[in-house]
């Protein structure tokens, strides 16, 4: 196994593999640039199998530690040994990891979490037929638009304070990560208007394989009228004309989750594989921080 640092990373390599195996957009370098504050790769021998590992460090503790914006980060290759193999010599080199993968390893503990996709089928629950009536009553209009500057915008508008995620900091990453799905032709993003006013409006991350929801909001008018059920809608069916499947990108949130599933959403599992074996002081410290977030 060799773990290879970002500044060394053969990025043209790197990315080839991962469009070799058909991995996630989340394990492409250029969305890592975007997310992660310092990331590297773990490949095998003859760098036929890999995966990337998001790194922070903290209190003298190098950690892999998931970003915001990625879902799951797998383990590619063909190699069925690869996964297991590989996250014993991971707990052997970091001492304190969180790996999410969509892959169970056998034998090893981990944490069920749920996303919810439609492979073929869009079946709408009575709340969003009731939602997107509504809309299409209503002054709205869902527009493909380019301006993904302004549905930023309006997402730290409307959500910086209600939901503790949408630092400045990582607003900048959203930024950054819009702009290198535009260069990479993988970005997608449709608009709620009314009376040509953006109200609202919803980015995608537009792959061969499928389609995935990255962020949306809208104002209080646009959600009320039922402009998010709309607009969400309108993507996934032009996905599902596309013969893709439609990814509404995970959310551990309930209301979330009755969202996604109200507009034909399945749950799907991602795990979630977790050791620390830091000193008991670096334990104590982050317990009195997570405490220490939620007041």
């Amino acid at each position: 196994m060799i773990l290879i640092s970002q500044k060394d990373i053969d990025r043209v390599k790197w990315d080839s593999l991962v469009a070799q195996n058909q991995g996630d957009v989340f394990s492409y370098s250029w969305y890592l640039d975007a997310c992660a504050e310092d990331w590297c790769v773990m490949v095998d021998d003859f760098y036929l199998n890999g995966i990337a590992l998001p790194l922070t460090s903290k209190l003298g503790i190098l950690a892999i530690t998931p970003p915001i914006f990625v879902r799951n980060l797998n383990f590619i290759g063909k190699n069925a040994d690869f996964p297991k193999e590989a996250l014993k010599y991971l707990q052997k080199q970091f001492q304190v990891g969180h790996i999410q993968t969509t892959q169970i390893i056998e034998g090893t503990n981990y944490k069920k979490r749920v996303f919810q996709t439609i492979e073929n089928e869009l079946k709408l629950g009575s709340q969003a037929k009731r939602m997107i009536q509504k809309a299409k009553k209503s002054e709205l209009e869902i527009r493909e638009t380019q301006d993904w500057k302004a549905i930023i915008e309006i997402i730290r508008a409307e959500l910086s304070e209600k939901i503790s995620e949408f630092t400045p900091n990582n607003l900048e990453k959203l930024a950054n990560l819009m702009q290198n799905l535009e260069n990479t032709n993988r970005l997608f993003c449709l608009g709620i208007y009314k009376e040509n006013s953006l109200q609202g409006g919803m980015v995608f991350m537009d792959t061969f394989e499928k389609t995935i929801y990255l962020k949306g909001a809208a104002t209080a008018f646009a959600r009320d009228n039922g402009g998010m059920y709309w607009c969400m809608q309108r993507a996934i069916e032009r996905t599902l004309n596309e013969a893709k499947p439609f990814d509404f990108g995970g959310s551990e949130v309930e209301g979330v989750r009755r969202f996604n599933q109200n507009l034909g959403g399945i749950d799907q599992h991602y795990y979630i594989y977790t050791w620390n074996f830091a000193p008991a002081w670096f334990k104590f410290a982050k317990r009195m921080y997570q405490l220490w977030k939620k007041k």
